[in-house]
């Protein structure tokens, strides 16, 4: 067979007309293929670099009590510790404005313990007594710099002067980019002394960020996902109603399952591009059917049946479809550079508002891919080679030869 394979291989590129018709076919099947999977590869690229971003501020889970404040000391760290969960961090959170000059903001303020926060979510946390730590488009917004004074407004907790707002002027020691837009423009980190003293709190903490091991110690992927929904699950259990639990991707999950319902229609819809390059490759087949039938019909003669015939045509095909794969993941490697280096591309990662955008594809991905592709090919050229099979070899050598 394969001798048969490598004379046929020969007899149709033997002329530039043939070859460059090829070399046409397999760049434009290729594009179509780089296409889908780099619209895939955006897809997953943004969920990747989203779930990375919004871990990179909550830890895997975090959990708060519906009754208000409460302390981590005593039955919830012993009850934690049962559970495994070693990386946890209680934080204060509330909301407030940042106001510098004429410009305010609103602004999520968190109290933080530099050292545990940094454990569980990886940003490390490190201002002096009187200073604050500004997510990057939060500081852009209010133009201040590091060393330069911010005022946050909080709620006065006095009853005789609850309408009044409590000013707090602090210096910038710190400016943290999470690479989410939504993180960096309302995060606004101080001591949790410190803001515990400002909210005369009796309590310690109101939300706690938990994470299954160290920050750094893991990848998000399919197999973590799962874990951090089973540990929901039993701590939720374990704390009973008056507490709510949730997963780091909770804020943003409607927008997570709209990307995932996203990506499977346009890779539907751009089956027809695929579907328009495979017909190329069908013009290729009807050309080499005009152009070269005369020597097909002479190999038929010479003793190469119908089956092997079928086998090396199939097989000519197959080597099409290898090559614009090739071509495919070298066209997608250049568009992924394209996407991380130039700046013509950032403004897709403000449209997504995250901190950058890359091609994240799997393995499956590519599959998935390769092979609709190859089906495709099969289907389109089985017509082509079904109008060979339908004319006999003496017919075929009665005409080309008359």
């Amino acid at each position: 067979m394969w001798t048969s394979f490598k004379v046929i291989l020969g007899l149709i590129f033997n002329e530039k007309s043939s070859i460059k018709f090829a070399i046409g076919v397999f760049l434009g099947l290729g594009f179509s293929i780089s296409v889908i999977l780099s619209t895939i590869g955006i897809m997953d690229g943004f969920e990747l670099s989203l779930r990375q971003a919004l871990k990179k501020s909550t830890g895997d889970l975090q959990f708060y009590s519906r009754k208000g404040f409460f302390n981590v000391e005593g039955e919830i760290s012993s009850l934690l510790a049962e559970l495994g969960i070693n990386e946890y961090t209680a934080v204060i959170q509330s909301q407030g404005f940042a106001i510098r000059g004429k410009i305010s903001k609103g602004v999520l303020v968190r109290g933080v313990e530099p050292e545990s926060y940094a454990k569980v979510t990886g940003v490390y946390i490190k201002i002096n007594e009187g200073q604050v730590a500004l997510g990057a488009e939060l500081a852009k917004r209010l133009k201040v710099k590091n060393g330069e004074d911010v005022v946050l407004a909080l709620a006065n907790g006095n009853t005789e002067i609850s309408a009044l707002p409590q000013l707090t002027r602090f210096k910038v020691g710190q400016i943290i980019k999470h690479e989410i837009y939504q993180k960096d423009s309302r995060m606004f980190y101080l001591a949790k002394k410190r803001l515990k003293q400002m909210m005369q709190l009796r309590y310690s903490t109101n939300n706690v960020l938990v994470n299954l091991a160290s920050a750094k110690d893991h990848a998000i992927n399919k197999k973590h996902t799962e874990k951090i929904l089973v540990l929901r699950k039993t701590l939720k259990n374990a704390l009973g109603s008056k507490f709510a639990v949730f997963p780091y991707w909770h804020e943003f999950s409607s927008l997570i399952q709209a990307v995932e319902v996203e990506k499977f229609v346009i890779g539907i819809i751009l089956q027809l591009v695929v579907i328009i390059s495979v017909f190329n490759v069908l013009a290729f087949i009807i050309f080499l059917n005009e152009g070269r039938s005369r020597e097909l019909f002479l190999i038929r003669a010479l003793g190469i049946g119908r089956k092997r015939f079928t086998r090396v045509w199939l097989l000519l095909i197959a080597l099409l479809w290898s090559v614009s794969c090739f071509i495919s993941i070298f066209m997608v490697k250049i568009f992924d550079i394209f996407l991380r280096n130039f700046s013509f591309f950032e403004s897709l990662s403000d449209i997504y508002n995250i901190g950058t955008l890359s091609l994240s594809l799997d393995l499956f991905d590519y599959i998935l891919v390769f092979v609709l592709a190859l089906a495709w090919l099969f289907l389109i050229s089985w017509f082509g080679l079904a109008r060979l099979k339908k004319i006999s070899i003496l017919k075929g050598l009665r005409k080309e030869f008359a």
